[in-house]
């Protein structure tokens, strides 16, 4: 019984936040209690009840194999889901603060704006003002989000700005709003130099895929694009079961293929539109990026 606890101290041991030292969180935290509440039941309660059954040897090895099964396969996913937590979303986000760096986008001799959508505990707006910091960049970045709880352990607007201290981070950098990503203030239009949003868009009509929540998704893209700067950056990484070019019933699928069509209509939103991955943190994920045109 002491192994399971042991696994998830060692993770959280050896576990590396890239040289960020705040609390960014526990994502999806009722989604890992319950796995784990699901592995101990399969695991330390109905193998030993299932053995203990007067049932034919057969059928007991058989049942005994099928929970054996079944509970690993889910005390896997809640490994899975607290390395995604305290290690994966570091290495994901420092990788594409990066990749913006060898792209030259910290060398701007202008003032940046930034728009962290979902932004959570801060922990890409604080790591973009970090290296903005570094490179003795000028701007801001701006945090919106609704705050949900069973969406991470601890999500607050208080809990960003305890984060930027710790980070040494100056808090007049940020700017911290409440609101939704489908309904963004109508005096962003054109603001953002760069629109980035991690692990936070698949929560818009989480869990459905009729035809009105995928119509809210498409929505949420569509704002995302309005704010954006012509000749801006848009950068997003969100989770997905499979191949969004193929899989149904994923949110990122359809973000990128928002994206697509509204780079290959007649007068072009978009240009340079790419789907990068898969990469594997939480479950499968992916990273949509793409360039807002300018159509003067």
């Amino acid at each position: 019984m002491v192994i399971f606890p042991s696994i998830f101290l060692s993770l959280y041991i050896f576990a590396g936040q890239r040289g960020l030292q705040g609390n960014y969180g526990q994502d999806a935290p009722f989604i890992l209690v319950g796995s784990m509440a699901m592995a101990f039941f399969f695991l330390l309660l109905l193998i030993p009840l299932t053995l203990s059954l007067s049932i034919p040897k057969t059928l007991k090895a058989v049942l005994s194999l099928m929970w054996l099964i079944i509970g690993m396969w889910v005390f896997m996913l809640s490994v899975s889901l607290a390395f995604g937590s305290w290690d994966g979303k570091f290495d994901v986000i420092a990788d594409m603060t990066d990749d913006l760096e060898d792209e030259g986008f910290f060398l701007s001799p202008n003032s940046l704006s930034i728009l962290d959508v979902g932004c959570g505990s801060g922990l890409f707006s604080l790591t973009l003002l970090k290296r903005m910091q570094s490179r003795g960049t000028e701007g801001k970045v701006w945090c919106i989000d609704v705050w949900r709880e069973k969406d991470q352990f601890g999500n607050t607007d208080d809990n960003i700005f305890r984060n930027a201290e710790i980070e040494g981070v100056d808090p007049s950098k940020l700017h911290v709003l409440t609101g939704d990503v489908r309904d963004m203030p109508p005096e962003w239009t054109n603001k953002f130099d760069l629109v980035v949003q991690s692990l936070a868009l698949h929560n818009v009509e989480e869990g459905e895929f009729t035809k009105e929540a995928k119509e809210e998704r498409v929505k949420a893209i569509n704002e995302i694009v309005r704010v954006t700067k012509p000749e801006g950056r848009i950068l997003m990484w969100d989770i997905c079961p499979g191949d969004p070019k193929w899989t149904g019933g994923c949110a990122i699928k359809e973000f990128y293929e928002q994206m697509e069509k509204l780079q290959e209509q007649r007068q072009p939103l978009l240009e340079e539109v790419e789907l990068d991955g898969p990469i594997f943190v939480f479950s499968p994920s992916y990273i949509v990026r793409g360039r807002k045109k300018d159509v003067d």
